[in-house]
């Protein structure tokens, strides 16, 4: 990057809140579509001081990092870069700093947009003590969880398998705080999804609930559903057919 940023005092320049604003104002979006916003309004600002920079940088960066749930980042994090050649990264974990966490803080607080709220606080939750050393309030692991699963119930997703993809973040973090009433939540919330939104052409979503909490199901909203414990003749086919069917084993 060739900036220090950490010597650089923050500043949010009053068209990076502007991009924000108009995001958060939309039904739906791809967090991604946020950043590529950001960079585009800042071409038209070439000529940024350090400080506005750094601004730009912040957000730019939380909604440039991608998340995965199959695999852990290079920083061995949630979050990792969108795109790495050689030993660069971008964005990069190294170029955050306290100031940096301190804004998604409080941005995972007060941001109405769950989408943007839960990726604030997400942020926080996986990067604080890789970037500062502490680590970041249960707060924001609570604020994650019921953000995507807001965001998963009011359909703010472009494609469902960004639901898919909310909903095991959602799952797995709460499971992690051991809060079980969240997570008999995104249970819930998993099989209303599936209710929403399984058709036969979204064959990825059909599986969703069954591939998602097996592992689990000595939870009681896993044993309670009937869907769980005796699939649909569709869903059981589709699932021997792709791994092996659990339904089966003894």
């Amino acid at each position: 990057m060739g900036i220090d940023l950490s010597k650089i005092k923050m500043n949010v320049p009053a068209w990076v809140q502007e991009v924000l604003d108009r995001c958060e104002s939309k039904a739906a979006y791809f967090e991604v579509q946020i950043a590529e916003d950001l960079r585009r309004s800042a071409d038209t600002h070439p000529e940024m001081s350090g400080e506005d920079f750094k601004g730009y940088y912040a957000e730019w960066a939380a909604f440039m990092f991608s998340g995965s749930t199959n695999r852990k980042s290079i920083w061995n994090t949630y979050f990792g870069p969108m795109m790495t050649m050689g030993d660069t990264a971008s964005p990069d974990l190294k170029a955050l700093d306290e100031e940096i966490i301190t804004r998604w803080e409080e941005r995972g607080r007060s941001v109405k947009s769950p989408v943007m709220r839960a990726r604030y606080a997400d942020l926080v939750w996986d990067m604080k003590q890789a970037v500062t050393g502490e680590r970041p309030s249960y707060e924001f692991a609570q604020i994650l969880v019921d953000a995507y699963d807001e965001s998963t119930k009011h359909g703010l997703y472009k494609m469902e398998m960004e639901g898919v993809g909310w909903l095991k973040r959602a799952f797995e973090v709460s499971l992690s705080l051991g809060d079980k009433d969240r997570a008999k939540r995104i249970v819930a919330s998993a099989f209303g999804f599936y209710d929403t939104v399984a058709k036969p052409r979204l064959i990825g979503v059909w599986i969703v609930p069954f591939d998602l909490f097996y592992d689990h199901r000595e939870l009681p909203l896993c044993q309670e559903d009937p869907r769980f414990t005796t699939p649909t003749h569709s869903e059981q086919s589709f699932v021997g057919s792709r791994h092996h069917n659990p339904w089966q084993e003894a």
